[in-house]
């Protein structure tokens, strides 16, 4: 104890040390309670060390003992209760009683409710004056309002119309040209039977249909009927080459004759001219720049 005697309302200090082997950390004081006296919540501090492979170490604890009451205090005696390795028991040490006096009257404690300021009355809002119609202002012309509004509201119907239009002209296409080709085919397959059946007329006027289907299907209009000069003239200016055009004019030439001379016509010759055909035919439909 720091000291014996003390005014009521002060407060001392009661330290109890513990020293010994072992773990200090496991030991445990209750403080009993004292008649007149408050005690706060102990400090408690550790010096431990490790000597010779064994622990040991101070355990510390402080007390704030505060005398609510005038006269004599009693601190009755503390045990603490451990258990001896050398001599494998358990034993026991305690503190004598402490004695502290208090002198003086007790202090009147302090009212824990302070009180309060009262609060100034709220004051009441003020508001503007009431409006009864409200408006958003824009700073520009609304997008609604422009000229191209119109336009940019049309585009995707228009854009779709037109992608419509485009997959139907494709497919038109595609079909013309599967139909033309089919066409195409059994002309040739007609010649062929006409050649098979020694009928040299038949023959070549299915040579003549066969070049000028091929002709009307890459040009796009009949050419039927045109004289052998001006079919000349319209597939140069289609952009047919030289060679081809004039291999197409022959091949024209040498049907329609051999037609009206049938008679002098061989199979080997109309073999060779089956051959020249299919040739001609494969070219025209590749024909690049055409139009």
């Amino acid at each position: 104890l720091d000291r014996p005697t003390v005014s009521t309302g002060d407060a001392v200090t009661l330290r109890i040390d513990a020293t010994g082997v072992g773990n200090v950390q496991d030991l445990r004081i209750d403080l009993p309670p004292m008649v007149g006296v408050r005690a706060l919540p102990p400090v408690i501090r550790d010096q431990q060390r490790l000597s010779g492979g064994k622990l040991s170490g101070t355990r510390s604890w402080e007390w704030i003992l505060i005398a609510e009451a005038p006269g004599d205090h009693l601190i009755p005696p503390i045990a603490i209760h451990y258990f001896d390795p050398d001599t494998e028991q358990y034993g026991s040490a305690s503190a004598p009683p402490i004695t502290f006096t208090a002198s003086g009257a007790a202090r009147p404690s302090q009212s824990t409710i302070e009180p309060v300021a009262p609060r100034a009355a709220p004051q009441s809002a003020v508001f503007g004056p009431f409006s009864m119609y409200s408006a958003l202002r824009r700073g520009e012309v609304p997008i609604r309002s422009r000229g191209w509004f119109g336009w940019l509201l049309a585009l995707p119907p228009l854009a779709f119309g037109l992608l419509v239009f485009v997959i139907s002209l494709a497919r038109r296409r595609e079909q013309r040209s599967t139909t033309a080709g089919a066409v195409q085919r059994k002309l040739i397959r007609d010649a062929q039977a006409s050649l098979e059946g020694d009928n040299p007329r038949a023959f070549y006027d299915g040579i003549v249909s066969s070049i000028t289907h091929a002709l009307d299907a890459r040009l796009g209009e009949p050419v039927a009927g045109l004289p052998h000069a001006a079919l000349r003239t319209r597939l140069a200016d289609a952009g047919f080459d030289d060679d081809l055009v004039e291999r197409v004019i022959n091949e024209l030439e040498g049907a329609d004759f051999a037609r009206f001379a049938a008679s002098g016509v061989n199979k080997d010759e109309m073999e060779r001219c089956l051959q020249r055909t299919a040739a001609i035919i494969e070219r025209v439909q590749r024909a690049k720049g055409v139009s």
